[in-house]
């Protein structure tokens, strides 16, 4: 005998509730009352177990970042630059929750939040947002994750937007000269080498005496590894981008200057950094060099020199990184194509090496002056109508 769930009220009532269980006896749909809440319970238990071993964020995202960094696909500046965003801005959000739990409304919040946090920090917060996408993006395309079906970070791009800062126009020559000039004995080559090498200042700052090709009237620096300062930490590695392993040969005129610059400032032996700080360092750098003596030239260090240089020569909203723009356009303005653009530069894509080769009002005459002696040479050439 089963009996019901319940007493009914009528004989009707009861006839129809014997009609429902013989139309789920005929479809083999019955359970009695005790079968259905054993199974009510196993159900229940199951969600349970499946609850306890959904993956927290923290912990998802842990082991991203170590399988990235395991496989080479991150370089090790990138992965403690990615661990310090995660463990500053999301993981006091997020660290405990299960991946499925975070939803848009969720990530919505914490975004807002973000950029309340940190209102002049648009590109920074921009970075930190990438970084959630791209590991709730690995989320939804991991089998072990099938409750993780659509990405939550659905944030319109015009939200990440960041106003782009302003381009400065090139160095000219003679403000190269009089930047360096103003700048310490022992950091004025460094001035003239970021001006017309392209090096952005992670490879300027691990080049080393073997580095330098002093054979011909052009000088050359091998360019195969950056430099890096991350928690306390001084990290050598490869340059930004694959095609930064390069050759940038110099113009003439700086030759005497490297030669000064090797003799009096560089440290010595083949592993001698040629730019160092103003003293030893006592810890060595993580090179794997056995000379290597460390002391690598500090970015701060540089710019307490070259601050006060830039505004004596009359370019005080001069960026270091701006000198990068004199050489490859001074490059373009020469006659360097786009691929040897890109190649001087160390760029992966052309858009990049574009981006760098920036025309001046004096070019833009000199390319009217030259099409317009062509274009009358060719009138004063071609017969009357």
């Amino acid at each position: 005998m089963h009996p019901a769930h319940t007493t009914f009220d009528t004989e009707g009532m009861a006839e129809d509730h014997l009609a429902g269980i013989r139309s789920d006896i005929m479809r083999d749909r019955y359970l009695c009352l005790v079968e259905r809440k054993r199974a009510e319970a196993d159900q229940q238990r199951a969600a349970t177990a499946e609850r306890a071993a959904e993956v927290s964020f923290g912990a998802y995202a842990g082991l991203w970042l170590s399988r990235r960094a395991e496989s080479g696909r991150l370089k090790p500046r990138t992965v403690m630059l990615y661990r310090r965003q995660l463990e500053a801005d999301v993981l006091p959000t997020f660290a405990g929750t299960p991946l499925p739990d975070i939803d848009v409304p969720a990530i919505d919040s914490w975004w807002e939040q973000l950029r309340a946090d940190h209102p002049s920090r648009a590109t920074g917060n921009a970075h930190v947002y990438g970084l959630l996408k791209t590991i709730m993006g690995a989320a939804v395309r991991d089998r072990k994750q099938p409750r993780v079906v659509a990405n939550p970070c659905q944030v319109e791009p015009d939200e990440l937007s960041r106003p782009r800062r302003k381009q400065n126009d090139p160095a000219t020559v003679q403000e190269v000269r009089a930047i360096a000039d103003a700048m310490p004995d022992r950091l004025q080559l460094a001035v003239w080498l970021a001006a017309f090498s392209g090096l952005r200042f992670g490879e300027l700052a691990e080049l080393r005496r073997r580095d330098v090709d002093m054979s011909a009237a052009e000088p050359a620096l091998a360019v195969s590894r950056a430099v890096v300062h991350r928690e306390g930490r001084t990290i050598v590695g490869e340059p930004k981008t694959h095609a930064g392993v390069r050759v940038v040969y110099l113009p003439g005129f700086v030759r005497d200057r490297l030669q000064a610059h090797l003799q009096d400032h560089a440290q010595p032996g083949s592993d001698g950094l040629l730019f160092t700080g103003p003293r030893e360092s006592r810890k060595r750098c993580e090179c794997g060099y056995t000379g290597c003596r460390g002391n690598h030239l500090l970015n701060s260090t540089l710019h307490r020199a070259y601050g006060p240089a830039r505004v004596a020569a009359g370019r005080p909203e001069l960026r270091w990184h701006d000198l990068r723009h004199t050489g490859l356009t001074e490059a373009a303005r020469n006659g360097a194509t786009l691929a040897e653009l890109q190649a001087r530069a160390g760029h992966s894509t052309p858009v990049m090496a574009m981006h760098y080769q920036r025309a001046t009002q004096e070019r833009y005459r000199e390319l009217a002056r030259r099409m317009s002696e062509r274009w009358e040479a060719d009138l004063a050439s071609a017969p009357a109508v």
